[in-house]
């Protein structure tokens, strides 16, 4: 798949996305994952579309190398079924095809606030491996794919605000990451935007307290780590992810305007 650069793609406002985004949210729900988007003052809508547009092509790319499985087969394999089971499954089946409308991958959500962007991913996808895979793209090659957004920051999993509920969710989010039972070194990346619930401090200790929990053998480093937890903190909503320290600094904390600019030097 070619890729497009600023003057053919990402920046025409005239450019029609392949999905409908007329129907936003304007809410953050628990449980939504996705990707929050910094980018320059008064461009949103414009970065709005560039973004998508990326995302699109980079999420295309990732069903075609199989990383990804199309919406429409993200289901756990059916069990056994005797054959009457089976016949109403396929009616139902069919019946479904006919009224269900195309799923959007990814929803844009009104956060309504200046320079900030958020954009909701189906349940099938990983956000931090789709940023990795855009991340990676803008550091190995010369091409600037994005004009007025810069740092993007994936959501694995969210929740709304409390103690308990962050808790919950650092324990869910860290399950998933497989991550090795030895001695382990975290650092905890916090961003709080029109957030009261907690406070800063408060959600350090409790994000350190609980990776402890779950592995005596964590220790908490904010200069030399292993892994950090990035903890977003947006009204009563609250969004983690986990990364490499390498990641975290070859991508710039995962700034795509820096990424290029250290590029050109």
């Amino acid at each position: 798949m070619g890729k497009r650069t600023l003057e053919r793609g990402s920046n025409d406002p005239t450019k029609k996305p392949k999905f409908n985004y007329s129907k936003a949210q304007n809410h953050l729900e628990p449980n939504t994952k996705g990707v929050y988007i910094s980018c320059d003052r008064g461009k949103e809508s414009r970065a709005k579309l560039e973004i998508i547009d990326l995302l699109e092509e980079k999420y295309e790319e990732l069903l075609e190398k199989k990383i990804f499985k199309p919406i429409n087969e993200d289901v756990e394999e059916d069990k056994e079924l005797d054959f009457e089971e089976q016949m109403k499954k396929e009616l139902l089946d069919l019946k479904k095809a006919k009224t269900d409308k195309k799923i959007n991958p990814f929803v844009f959500i009104d956060l309504q606030m200046e320079c900030l962007l958020f954009i909701k991913f189906h349940r099938s996808i990983d956000p931090v491996v789709l940023v990795l895979e855009i991340l990676k793209d803008a550091f190995e090659n010369d091409i600037k794919r994005t004009r007025y957004c810069s740092k993007i920051i994936p959501i694995t999993d969210s929740c709304s605000a409390s103690e308990e509920n962050l808790n919950k969710l650092i324990e869910n989010v860290y399950k998933k990451q497989n991550l090795p039972a030895e001695a382990t070194v975290f650092s905890v990346d916090i961003t709080r935007r029109l957030f009261q619930v907690l406070e800063r401090d408060h959600i350090m200790k409790i994000s350190t307290a609980k990776l402890r929990e779950l592995n005596p053998n964590i220790t908490i480093n904010y200069k030399s780590y292993d892994k950090l937890l990035i903890v977003q903190c947006f009204k009563s909503n609250i969004g983690i992810s986990i990364v490499s320290e390498q990641q975290w600094k070859d991508y710039k904390k995962f700034n795509l305007n820096q990424i290029f600019e250290t590029k050109k030097k």
